[in-house]
């Protein structure tokens, strides 16, 4: 058996990709990338439903659900990808839309793309969450965008899930630039998730640390090997292992 470390603070988004892929290494490979993706999709829908019955700490662990199943597509790809590095690129310290640190908000216009911005021109801020933790990650969200609102966030998770859905499918048929728009959708749920959790004032790896506590939530091993296929959930009404979400 591996040896076992729940998420804590101090981790990066490296330390939580490889977490969870050692955790369900063996769990998630007979799902489907779309699958993989649907699960995503009823954890950020019931994240808003808890929202909106004000349930906001059992909304916290929907949200931590939705970003470890993206983090599974993330992973599971045949050409998988740093999530810390891809988000960084997508959001190099600033707005990838109006360039700018905080957004422009109604003035932002999807006018100007990061990869015009010279590396030496990035603000600091960025090269503090590239080398730094989770928080350090999640602490940059709010900087560029303090001006977000809660309940728009958490409706845009659920849309931002879709979206990475769609273009996995896009993908399957042999769609053109595939993989590209698979890495935005992927980046735009996590950048969705740090903004709840800043508005929601509470730190996203401290729910991961609370969810994982005991290795997989559902059969509480690590790494999973109990757990049957699109059972790897727990019931955020009661906080007991149950199957997932049904949509």
């Amino acid at each position: 058996m591996k040896e076992f470390r729940s998420p804590q603070s101090g981790w990066k988004m490296g330390d939580l990709q490889n977490f969870l892929k050692v955790l369900y290494s063996g769990a998630n490979t007979r799902l489907t990338l779309e699958q993989l993706a649907i699960k995503a999709n009823r954890w950020a829908d019931l994240a808003e439903k808890l929202f909106l019955r004000n349930e906001h700490s059992k909304m916290q662990q929907a949200v931590v659900m939705t970003c470890s199943w993206t983090f599974a597509v993330a992973s599971g790809l045949n050409h998988s990808f740093d999530v810390h590095e891809e988000l960084l690129s997508r959001f190099p310290g600033v707005c990838p839309y109006c360039g700018s640190c905080p957004c422009k908000g109604a003035e932002c216009k999807a006018s100007l793309s990061t990869s015009r911005i010279a590396k030496d021109q990035l603000p600091e801020l960025s090269h503090s969450a590239r080398y730094g933790d989770v928080n350090a990650v999640q602490d940059m969200f709010g900087m560029i965008y303090p001006s977000n609102q809660l309940e728009k966030s958490i409706r845009k998770i659920a849309e931002e899930t879709g979206e990475l859905l769609e273009a996995l499918m896009h993908l399957a048929i042999g769609g053109d630039n595939g993989l590209s728009r698979i890495r935005e959708e992927v980046c735009d749920v996590f950048a969705q998730a740090f903004a709840v959790a800043n508005l929601s004032a509470f730190r996203l790896i401290e729910v991961f640390g609370r969810t994982f506590a005991n290795g997989c939530p559902s059969c509480r091993e690590f790494p999973c090997n109990k757990c049957q296929p699109g059972f790897i959930s727990v019931d955020v009404r009661s906080m007991t292992v149950a199957s997932p979400p049904k949509s």
